[in-house]
């Protein structure tokens, strides 16, 4: 039996083969799609659930309540851990991790110039007590051993072989920042990339006692984004039990005042990659509701490629009436001609998924571009994978072929061996035009969004930031010891392509913040407030065109020894106008008395999902790790090479780096930028799948409408008049569509827009845009078949009774 259906089968396809090609393709696409979105939503769930005991780490997270507002911060005092494990003895799992991220490491060999290499990120100061948490593999060394001494190091073995082209570089040395020679103690396989703990470079703990001060090691108030600590909870122990605990173990080292205002959340290993509120070490945090989100939309495409068959089939279905008639005379069943139809599907089906196999393999490099991610397809090493390939052929093939089965088995014999059946004989009309407004509302929703994603993007590139962005480099120094700032700034300026120098703590925008408290006296009553501080020189307000509101620019100074301040902090502290504030006081950094004597205009110091915060800018060379430069951009490439060539001169020993303050800025909405790439891709499919089902429906209503068109054609009617009959048919099911789409669309991109302070507004404009583009793909896709009936021989059609 089965023998026949598949020869059947394969007859029936190789007759029709445009038929044919039409839903292997389409379906293809949707499965793609499909199952491109599972490989993206397997990786995220997938973030650190390789380590064996992930459901009993958490991370210790501090919250501190200042003047009111709870600051959430992932991180540790630095003595925390180590006095926890003393005073807490069922808290002896613990580790403390000190994650720097960049550095420059220098390797020397064979008594040769050393070859320096700029890590952006990586470098982590860990406890051996590391790896008895989680789960790494070593290929050299052990974890007892390895990380106990002082200037040690362990290294990946991708990281062994780019320093030292050596898998097993036991022993060797390699020179961090120009200050510690690291001995190479051990090797670890690469970290998978579906980890949050990015590590290359693992130097052991006890040699942050040469790193850091003991003023600093022991400082319970200070908390810094590279502390933070992780336990591995006991079972008989819950986190609101711990999180009491702690609270008494911060008053005991802390003091009970300063223990007052700080609680502790312990938060499982499993959510970090999903929360955004403490973030996570690689600063890519993907919500759980974006996951499903996607997940969804491939569920869609899954189910408008499944839509597209049964309408392409059952306009099928007429062709094949006299063979469904003489198969029914020779005694086949309903049963055998169902499950031949659903076998067919089946076929088709698989065929399909053979082709999104091969469109998988070609898409994946560069959607991994795209993207940024590590995925990748190897269905046979992972039986997940087949796992849901088999699912998806048995969903598809049922969801798209028991319909169409359904109907063409039900065909009455003897009206079908004359050609002669009802319309309700081939399913129902309205419901195929139903499925074209399903797949038409799931294809205008992501047109919208497409739309509002674009839009917001753009919105991002011209909304003004409140200074300067255009032709501005910021280059780190390496060290300001011994530097002459005046000196390099002459000499920098020395070029035609300079046009500004300014050195400063960070750029004026940049993802890094420098945060503290300052104290303000008013109402006879000192109070407290958080504010972000730029310290940078006198040029700094100049070169980025902060444009002053009330009072002066900043003198030259070394010190803080007066400051200018944003709108945002005149706010704050209640004065009505920019000119009310000139000349008050606050204190800052234990200086009391530190006059404003200037106000800028709001500026953004981050992205634009952030609102602008109180910001106080000041000149304080000690902090200075950055030189901002004004760039004329006619002398654009030779300017770059200047400032190469004189930072080299001050840094012999370090690696030249640079970036555009505008590339900066753009990097703020790289996912953003990411989900408009994965919106445009998806819709076009969606679209062209739809496309597909509007065909077959266009190609089934014209066949239902030969008579009708000829009597038509009789009576006058032009081909105009005729597609014009058919379009108006067809508008209809888009703008029904439309009705259903819009609020869907409208709640799906109101809450992605409300993830930004600054966000465009959706207007009409936006939804009249997708409904014109919608009708425009709905006429060209009718078009060809509309016009063809039009200009079909009105003999021939009423010819035939």
């Amino acid at each position: 039996m089965f023998k026949n259906y598949l020869a059947t089968a394969l007859r029936n396809l190789g007759r029709n083969k445009s038929y044919a090609a039409i839903n292997i393709f389409g379906l293809a696409l949707g499965i793609t799609c499909s199952l491109v979105i599972f490989l993206v939503v397997k990786f995220e769930l997938s973030f650190d659930a390789f380590h064996t005991r992930k459901d009993q780490i958490y991370r210790i997270n501090t919250h501190v309540v200042f003047n009111g507002q709870d600051n959430a911060l992932p991180n540790v005092p630095f003595p925390f851990i180590e006095a926890m494990r003393n005073d807490i003895p069922q808290l002896e799992e613990a580790t403390m991790i000190n994650y720097v991220g960049g550095g420059m490491v220098s390797i020397t060999r064979d008594g040769q110039e050393p070859v320096r290499y700029q890590e952006e990120n990586g470098i982590a100061y860990v406890e051996p007590r590391f790896f008895s948490m989680f789960d790494y593999t070593w290929l050299h060394g052990n974890p007892q051993s390895s990380l106990t001494e002082p200037r040690s190091v362990v290294l990946t073995e991708t990281q062994a072989i780019k320093y030292f082209n050596d898998k097993a570089p036991i022993g060797k040395v390699l020179r961090l920042n120009n200050t510690y020679d690291l001995k190479v103690t051990g090797i670890l396989k690469d970290f998978p990339a579906n980890t949050d703990f990015p590590f290359t470079v693992l130097i052991s703990d006890a040699t942050l006692k040469e790193v850091f001060s003991e003023e600093n090691r022991t400082n319970w108030i200070n908390l810094n984004y590279y502390t933070q600590g992780f336990i591995v909870l006991p079972k008989n122990v819950t986190t609101n039990t711990l999180a009491a605990q702690l609270k008494t173990f911060a008053a005991k080292h802390m003091g009970a005042e300063a223990a007052r205002s700080i609680s502790y959340v312990l938060q499982p290993l499993s959510t970090i990659h999903f929360d955004d509120q403490y973030g996570n070490y690689t600063g890519r945090v993907v919500a759980k509701e974006t996951i499903w989100a996607l997940a969804l939309v491939g569920v869609f495409l899954i189910i408008t490629a499944c839509i597209n068959f049964v309408n392409l089939a059952t306009a099928q279905a007429i062709k094949r009436a006299k063979e469904i008639g003489v198969r029914k005379v020779l005694g086949s069943s309903r049963s055998q001609l169902f499950w031949q139809f659903i076998w067919e599907t089946s076929l088709i089906t698989f065929f399909a998924m053979l082709v999104s196999v091969g469109l998988t393999i070609l898409a994946l490099p560069s959607l991994r571009e795209i993207l940024d991610l590590e995925i990748y397809f190897t269905p046979l090493q992972d039986p997940v994978v087949i796992a849901y390939m088999g699912a998806i052929l048995l969903a598809v093939s049922f969801l798209s072929g028991f319909y169409p089965a359904l109907i063409l088995s039900g065909f009455n014999p003897i009206q079908a061996l004359k050609s002669k059946f009802a319309t309700h004989s081939t399913g129902s009309l309205s419901l195929r035009r139903g499925l074209v407004v399903v797949q038409f509302c799931i294809s205008q929703v992501l047109i919208i969004g497409t739309i509002v994603v674009a839009s917001q993007m753009e919105y991002f590139r011209t909304k003004s930031l409140g200074y300067d962005k255009e032709a501005v480099l910021t280059v780190p120094l390496a060290s300001t010891q011994d530097l002459n700032f005046e000196t390099m700034r002459s000499e920098l300026m020395s070029h035609p392509g300079v046009a500004k120098v300014s050195f400063s703590n960070l750029s004026i925008s940049s993802t890094g913040r420098s945060r503290t408290g300052f104290s303000y006296a008013r109402n006879g009553a000192v109070e407290d407030f958080i504010t972000d501080v730029k310290f940078g020189d006198e040029q700094y307000l100049e070169l980025y065109k902060l444009k002053l509101l009330a009072g002066r620019n900043y003198l030259k100074g070394d010190t803080i020894k007066e400051v200018v301040v944003n709108e945002a902090l005149i706010r704050q502290l209640g004065f009505k106008s920019p000119d009310e504030a000139i000349g008050q006081r606050i204190s800052l950094y234990g200086q009391v008395n530190i006059p404003i004597v200037g106000v800028v205009e709001d500026f953004h110091v981050t992205s634009l999902r952030e609102g602008i915060e109180p910001c106080i800018l000041a000149t304080y060379n000690r902090t200075y790790r950055t030189i901002n430069i004004k760039l004329n951009t006619v002398q654009l490439k030779e300017a770059i090479a200047h400032v190469e060539k004189v930072w080299t001169k001050q840094y012999p020993e370090n690696i030249f780096r640079y970036e555009f303050l505008d590339q900066t800025v753009a990097s703020f909405y790289r996912n953003e930028q990411r989900t408009s790439s994965l919106f445009k891709l998806f819709a076009g499919i969606a679209i062209f799948i739809g496309c597909l089902g509007l065909f077959g429906l266009i190609a089934f209503i014209t066949t239902q409408k030969t008579k009708e068109v000829g009597i038509r054609k009789v009576l006058g009617a032009s081909t105009a008049q005729i597609s014009l009959l058919f379009f108006k048919e067809f508008a209809v099911l888009v703008i029904l569509a439309f009705l259903v789409a819009a609020p869907i669309a409208y709640y799906l991109m109101n809450s992605w827009l409300e993830n930004f302070q600054y966000s465009i507004p959706l207007g009409a404009g936006i939804f009249l845009v997708a409904i014109a583009v919608s009708l425009l793909i709905a006429g060209i896709t009718v078009s060809y078949q509309s016009i063809k009936a039009a200009l079909a021989n009105p003999i021939k059609s009423l010819r035939n009774e």
